[in-house]
């Protein structure tokens, strides 16, 4: 039996907060959704980088609050009129960063923007699946497939440039990898064809070399906008590179010269342009990553619990965590 309390609780901040561990947890007002939105009680709620990066003043509504987090799963227990979700299914979500968050025991979000989970995969793997997996998924849909081609994913060892990697190898892609050596023996065992260490300090004359005679045909970057643009000699005419941390606000590379393509991944746009064509790709690719790839989440997850929230978020922005935390309600 599924029912809409009057109130539910969240980790939240407001302006004088600038740390994860300062968050509070207050209760809040639950009422009936409108529109297409649906109430979802949490039963698992992923952490990501982004959510300690929204604990900004700027962040803050007229509430005088905020609620972080953007990935969450659960049970629907309320939909709006216009919802074409059921009451009592088991959805993913990744919220919009203009709404409140998901570190809360319920979040509202449009029902139109939901994933759906089937009833043999565990709640807390498809959270931990949905901003890390979509992303890469996202970042391997800006590319034309080109079979057999070489294809450079640097920062594969966190998990989107792990997931990105083997996303592409079942696509086809000839994958290299630029990652901490303690990551190859994975992406090699993943269906990856060559490794780099970039703390070896001739990686990239030794990626160069092993280039030379077949440019990549695309490059994904996870690192950031300095790193990407480093990634220009290694990739071939009329290739691609895509940028995942950053972006480029104007093209670095000189004129009619390679003629690379250019592309950014932002995960979060979905939510404020809404999109059929876009939500067919990413649930394709949500049906995806449950079915091929959560072994690579797996072997990452540290399973917390709802108190320990603003703890682990505060190690996840020291960098100090290593794993995927996902806290279990």
């Amino acid at each position: 039996m599924h029912s809409l309390p009057n109130q539910s609780k969240a980790w939240t901040f407001t302006t004088d907060i600038s740390e994860p561990q300062d968050m509070d947890l207050r209760w809040l007002a639950l009422n009936k959704p409108q529109g297409t939105d649906v109430v979802v009680e949490n039963k698992a709620i992923s952490l990501n980088p982004v959510d300690w990066k929204i604990i900004h003043p700027g962040m803050v509504g007229s509430d005088g609050y905020k609620v972080s987090g953007v990935d969450g799963a659960g049970v629907v227990v309320a939909v709006g009129p216009e919802s074409d979700i059921n009451v009592g299914a088991r959805v993913a979500y990744h919220q919009s960063l203009s709404r409140q968050g998901s570190y809360g025991e319920h979040a509202v979000v449009d029902g139109r923007l939901v994933f759906e989970i089937p009833s043999d995969v565990d709640f807390h793997v498809a959270t931990a699946l949905t901003c890390t997996g979509l992303t890469a998924w996202q970042a391997l849909e800006k590319l034309p497939t080109s079979c057999g081609s070489y294809l450079l994913v640097n920062g594969a060892g966190g998990l989107v440039g792990r997931l990105a990697a083997e996303i592409a190898v079942n696509k086809g892609f000839n994958v290299v990898a630029v990652a901490d050596s303690k990551h190859h023996e994975a992406l090699k065992h993943a269906g990856v064809t060559q490794c780099f260490d970039y703390k070896q300090s001739g990686w990239r004359r030794d990626l160069g070399a092993f280039l030379s005679a077949q440019p990549a045909f695309a490059a994904i970057d996870t690192v950031n906008r300095a790193s990407a643009e480093s990634l220009f000699n290694f990739v071939d005419v009329n290739g691609h590179i895509v940028t995942i941390q950053d972006r480029f606000e104007k093209n670095p590379f000189p004129s009619f010269d390679k003629a690379i393509s250019i592309h950014e991944v932002a995960l979060n746009v979905f939510n404020k342009h809404f999109s059929p064509r876009e939500m067919r790709s990413l649930r394709r690719g949500f049906s995806t990553l449950i079915r091929d790839h959560q072994l690579a989440i797996n072997s990452r997850l540290s399973t917390i619990s709802f108190d320990e929230i603003p703890e682990a978020l505060e190690k996840l922005k020291s960098g100090l965590a290593s794993t995927k935390f996902v806290a279990i309600l």
